[in-house]
């Protein structure tokens, strides 16, 4: 499944905080990512924390238009490469429900990442992970305990002001960590960038499109079995099949029929868990 090209949007003015330095130390809490399926700007569909078995990952939420986050660019594609020789996935991430397919993809081509970039078309990782500033990362063990959120190393003194030597490179420390299966402190730092916007409980939403927003969720969850030849009674590959059979998509995800999983809604977090979330269902 692949999605169009993109249109880079120009830089948004900065609305940063402030951060001071690490804060906070210990454990985190569980993630909630573990098995999640979620797709990739090519369409690719990816496991979290599935890829050759059970494996830690890093995510990195990242925006198009933010300054700071275009300048870490490079530093990821370094890191992306770091995490590989250590055992870990690498993902960028992409949320925001006014951000289009397109642009992302020309983002993506534009700067030349080496690493996927998740687009979470229905906010579902910004909800389970919160994050409050783009770039912010995450490290998750294989387990799915958050090791580690915060910062990408010690750049940026604050949005405005670079220093000069890097000399607390966090996030390479904490995907060496969770290669190894330790953990490294502080497990919190605070993240210098542009504040994550995305998804305020007031913000309109925009409207729904096949490419943006239901596609993503159909290629993650759905396509696997509804796909010509495969066990399901229809396909669901393509624009004109969804349209066919969208009430009973609707219906059936309303009720929780489809996808397939017994176990009850909202009790626990299950690796691998093959339901939808509220707001997908309310895609659909």
């Amino acid at each position: 499944m692949s999605y169009p090209g993109w249109i880079l949007s120009a830089c948004l003015l900065l609305n940063a905080a402030l951060p001071s330095a690490a804060s906070g130390s210990g454990d985190l809490p569980q993630a909630g990512i573990l098995g999640l399926r979620t797709v990739d700007l090519d369409g690719q569909v990816h496991r979290l924390g599935a890829a050759e078995g059970n494996r830690p990952l890093a995510l990195v939420f990242m925006d198009t238009t933010c300054p700071i986050s275009n300048r870490y660019v490079p530093r990821l594609n370094e890191l992306a490469a770091a995490a590989r020789e250590a055992g870990v996935d690498f993902y960028g991430v992409l949320s925001d429900p006014t951000l289009g397919v397109a642009e992302a993809r020309t983002h993506h081509e534009e700067y030349a990442l080496e690493f996927p970039v998740l687009f979470d078309s229905a906010g579902d990782l910004a909800a389970k992970l919160a994050p409050t500033h783009v770039p912010e990362a995450f490290v998750v063990n294989s387990d799915g305990r958050v090791l580690y959120r915060g910062r990408v190393d010690d750049q940026f003194e604050s949005p405005t002001v670079l220093r000069q030597i890097v000399s607390s490179h966090d996030l390479l420390e904490s995907i060496q960590a969770a290669g190894k299966g330790e953990t490294r402190e502080p497990s919190r730092t605070e993240p210098v960038g542009c504040v994550f916007e995305a998804w305020d409980a007031g913000r309109a939403q925009g409207e729904i499109t096949y490419n943006r927003d239901v596609a993503p969720i159909l290629a993650a969850n759905c396509v696997e079995c509804h796909r010509k030849g495969d066990i399901a009674p229809f396909p669901l590959e393509n624009y004109a099949q969804a349209r066919r059979h969208a009430r009973t998509m609707a219906i059936t995800c309303k009720q929780r029929i489809m996808p397939p999983w017994n176990a009850k809604h909202g009790v626990g977090d299950f690796r691998d868990e093959r339901s939808l979330s509220r707001a997908q269902i309310a895609v659909l």
